[in-house]
């Protein structure tokens, strides 16, 4: 290497080396200077920190309308990004539910959350005590939600042995109604109904009248599907008990109830109500109602609170008008049917959530849905998008979209805590003000919070010989001896063991 190669090489290696050392003085004047630095034990950049994973539920619920929700139905959208969760929701229709609810449990097939519409289901009671499910009581002091927005009285009716195994859906205590079309009463000219023997001249009119004036003979009085579970209504205004008296008669055994089958059984014959009731399922029931072909149905006051979900009959008739009558005059229908103040319960099973962190994660998401953002949400839908917050209430910038109203319903639990309406329908005002004068004359079952073995073991059996004898005899296939032959055989075999067996469970109750 000759010296002028060598005398380059040294010249860049010189400059090299200033360089560093002039980044390092700059570097070191900063510092002094008081200019930030990055210290070696300073927090991670939080841009570079990873998200964490959603937690992954499955789920079983219940849909009654014509079509499940979506997957990218936008409350499903919203909860699961509050929540930081993937739902993967399976939507089946109310007239199936109960049956695949079976089905899943006998198979061991269940997802990570199981709703259930009947908790006092046998099979279900009876998997609860098998330890198929997590007993949830011992866990939820650890979350504010859920420590101090489940009403004790719920919770009891809801529990297994005076245990806590699911998370009840608040529902208003004394709801049941006869949801009617107010503009066919004004049509022909008719008071809305006050007595059973009203409601029969009403039902009658709006079958035979023209009540809606298109000049065919195509409309029917009631529609009622297979289930008849808000028969039970019209049972109460005659003077049935809630299924339960207190002495330990069921209620189907008392001449009330016949009453009730006499007065289906009429409206029965005289083509009054749908003759399909016995095969038709419940969504066909509301869907029925929807279409304009029947006047009347026995339902719940949810009707007129959720009006937004008659809008698409609203556009499709657009002089229709919902009502409701749930009180009538008289002692005996000056009376409500009570429920249990909840409608079906979440639980979480064993077999698919093996962990007791799993299940804490899970506890955390419905901990997470009582927060009021999401009340909000479950209850007004979007905010920006179907309502905005005016002066602490939700002012609705488009209608309500009836789905989303289900969704909410079908995911929510306790929902005391949302903001009030701007502004609301008229039939929604009506609605609340009619649940607060039921509730001052609900019947409540007084074996509701009870257990029976036999009940546990040949219930849904003995239910089923019952249901079916309902059915029957409103369509003239028994007579009355026929029907009273039923309820023997009832009696025989477990009826009377199980009303032993519920009265002493509700002496001890009374000491």
């Amino acid at each position: 290497m000759n010296k002028a190669t060598k005398r380059k090489r040294l010249t860049r290696h010189l400059a090299i080396v200033s360089t560093l050392s002039l980044s390092v003085g700059i570097l070191a004047a900063c510092s002094s200077t008081g200019a930030p630095t990055k210290q070696a034990d300073s927090a991670p950049d939080p841009v570079v920190e990873k998200k964490k994973e959603p937690l992954k539920i499955t789920m079983l619920n219940v849909f009654y309308e014509a079509e499940a929700p979506k997957k990218d139905n936008p409350i499903l959208q919203k909860v699961q990004e509050y929540t930081n969760t993937e739902l993967n929701i399976t939507w089946v229709p109310s007239s199936a539910y109960n049956d695949k609810v079976a089905t899943m449990m006998v198979a061991n097939d269940l997802p990570k959350v199981l709703m259930v519409t009947n908790d006092k289901d046998p099979l279900l009671r009876n998997s609860i005590r098998s330890g198929m499910f997590w007993e949830l009581g011992p866990y939820l002091k650890a979350y504010p939600n859920l420590s101090s927005k489940l009403l004790p009285a719920q919770l009891s009716n809801s529990s297994v042995d005076g245990k806590t195994f699911g998370l009840y859906r608040t529902r208003d205590l004394a709801r049941r109604a006869l949801i009617f079309r107010q503009d066919w009463l004004e049509n022909l000219g008719l008071k809305q109904p006050q007595t059973l023997d009203e409601i029969y001249e009403v039902l009658k009119a709006f079958t035979f009248n023209d009540p809606d004036k298109n000049g065919k003979d195509d409309t029917i009085g009631l529609v009622d599907y297979k289930g008849l579970d808000k028969a039970t209504s019209v049972a109460g205004w005659f003077g049935a008990p809630n299924t339960w008296s207190k002495e330990g008669d069921p209620d189907f055994t008392t001449a009330a109830y016949m009453n009730m089958l006499n007065f289906y059984k009429r409206l029965y014959t005289e083509k009054i109500l749908n003759q399909d009731f016995g095969i038709m399922e419940e969504s066909q029931k509301h869907d029925t109602f929807m279409k304009g072909k029947a006047g009347a149905k026995l339902h719940i006051l949810g009707d007129l609170q959720d009006i937004g979900k008659f809008d698409p009959m609203f556009k499709l008739f657009p002089t229709a008008k919902i009502d409701a009558i749930s009180l009538l005059s008289g002692t005996d229908g000056n009376r409500s049917i009570a429920e249990n103040g909840y409608t079906g319960i979440f639980l979480i099973p064993k077999t698919t959530v093996k962990t007791e962190d799993e299940l804490k994660q899970i506890l955390t998401y419905f901990d997470k849905l009582l927060d009021k953002e999401m009340q909000n949400l479950l209850v007004h839908g979007v905010e920006g998008v179907e309502y905005k917050t005016v002066e602490g209430k939700a002012q609705r910038l488009k209608p309500e979209d009836p789905t989303n109203r289900r969704v909410g319903w079908e995911l929510g639990l306790y929902r005391g805590d949302t903001i009030p309406k701007a502004e609301m329908r008229a039939e929604e005002v009506k609605a609340n003000k009619m649940l607060l004068d039921n509730e001052k004359v609900a019947i409540v079952n007084p074996f509701a919070p009870l257990d029976s073995a036999t009940f546990l073991e040949k219930g849904a059996k003995l239910a089923k010989m019952i249901d079916d004898a309902k059915i029957k005899y409103i369509m003239g296939v028994i007579d009355e001896a026929g029907w009273k032959a039923v309820i023997e055989q009832w009696r025989k075999d477990g009826g009377d063991k199980m009303i032993a067996e519920y009265k002493a469970e509700y002496a001890k109750l009374k000491k």
